[in-house]
């Protein structure tokens, strides 16, 4: 995280379709969805110039939490759009609603809105949304959470595959 923060991380950018690595993504969580009786459909596409690694591990972070805290028998939607040389993608669950007092601390490193889950064996250790957060903003971009009642929406907001340093496009 320190290094994403002080943009000394050796990256690898590239433009790429971005539904494609969703698409891997998906199918590289699907045993895990299907665990937790949870479907995911994705749709939309976008460009991007970034590391591939490293838009996965952002998204990869928003899925596998999507995944954990969303109610049984329910749909998590991955949607992309590019518009106006900005590629948005959010990820949304429906699940219990984050306590609107814990939403300006959720990408701190450390920080567990579920207090509940702070024990021995518990999952994650509360760097997931905190290194997101440095990936988004290290290719100076935004991410930003919503939740009320059973809906949780996180969108990842960054610029599209020509504003970020590159004009070349991949080709559909």
């Amino acid at each position: 995280i320190a290094k994403a923060e002080n943009k000394l991380i050796h990256r690898h950018d590239e433009v790429f379709a971005v539904q494609e690595e969703i698409d891997r993504l998906v199918a590289y969580f699907e045993i895990l969805a299907e665990d937790a009786e949870v479907r995911i459909v994705s749709s939309g596409d976008g460009q991007l110039y970034m590391d591939k690694n490293m838009f996965e591990r952002a998204v990869g972070n928003l899925l596998s939490n999507a995944i954990r805290h969303a109610y049984a028998d329910s749909t998590i939607v991955i949607d992309v759009q590019e518009v106006d040389e900005q590629v948005t993608i959010s990820v949304s669950n429906h699940g219990d609603a984050i306590a609107e007092q814990n939403l300006p601390y959720l990408f701190d490193r450390f920080y567990r809105a579920d207090k509940s889950r702070q024990h021995v064996g518990s999952v994650g250790a509360g760097l997931g949304l905190s290194i997101t957060q440095s990936i988004v903003q290290a290719y100076e971009g935004q991410i930003k959470v919503t939740s009320d009642k059973d809906k949780t929406r996180f969108v990842m907001m960054l610029p599209s595959a020509g504003v970020n340093g590159s004009d070349k496009s991949v080709e559909a």
